[in-house]
């Protein structure tokens, strides 16, 4: 065998080792790639699960609020002037429920907050996107009194009021100053209910 065809024949191998090297680099570069997103995605899922409870809270406070609104003069006048079918936001700018929320709902009264900073800074990260009230249907509830055929009457008749509260609450962790980073939908709650109120 001459030594030219051995030559040529040792950078044949030599070129096909280095192909075969690139091939499995970038093979491997492709599957750490995917597992880098895989890991990134259940470190948000995760995430998003463990803040569920606090979105869970910041929405029945949302509710909850609601109910305490309907409960003042501003709330009877509404209830008993609005419009069936037609929503009104509390937490548009300059309503009642406008900048509250779970930290705002949770203080306690009459006596002082003993809760920590990072409990706090917690609850503070916990809050509703939206809250809505709806009345949905009014009716008359009548009054108690003796059976037909006494004396006394039945009392006098009330209206009664189906309202439904919707609200939306979300868990971010706050950068700065009001912005939030969302770390996954699953933090996010839409919550309903739909009572009976008589004012």
């Amino acid at each position: 065998m001459s030594p030219w065809f051995h030559n040529v024949r040792q950078q044949a191998q030599s070129g096909m080792a280095l192909f075969i090297t690139l091939i499995m680099l970038i093979v491997l570069l492709a599957m750490s790639a995917g597992l880098a997103y895989i890991g990134a995605s259940f470190s948000d899922m995760l995430n998003g699960l463990a803040n569920k409870p606090a979105s869970l809270s910041a929405s029945d406070s949302c509710i909850d609020q609601t109910l305490d609104w309907l409960g003042t003069p501003t709330g009877k006048n509404w209830i008993q002037t609005a419009v069936v079918n037609t929503p009104k936001y509390l937490t548009a700018t300059g309503e009642a429920l406008s900048g509250k929320g779970l930290l705002t709902d949770t203080v306690p009264l009459s006596v002082s907050d003993t809760r920590t900073s990072n409990h706090l800074s917690s609850i503070g990260n916990a809050s509703f996107d939206s809250c809505s009230v709806t009345k949905l249907s009014v009716t008359t509830v009548r009054g108690t009194g003796s059976e037909v055929g006494t004396q006394n009457g039945y009392g006098s008749s009330t209206l009664g009021y189906v309202v439904k509260i919707n609200a939306i609450a979300y868990y971010g962790v706050r950068l700065s100053g009001s912005v939030y980073q969302w770390k996954s939908n699953s933090s996010r709650v839409m919550s309903e209910a739909i009572i009976e109120y008589t004012p």
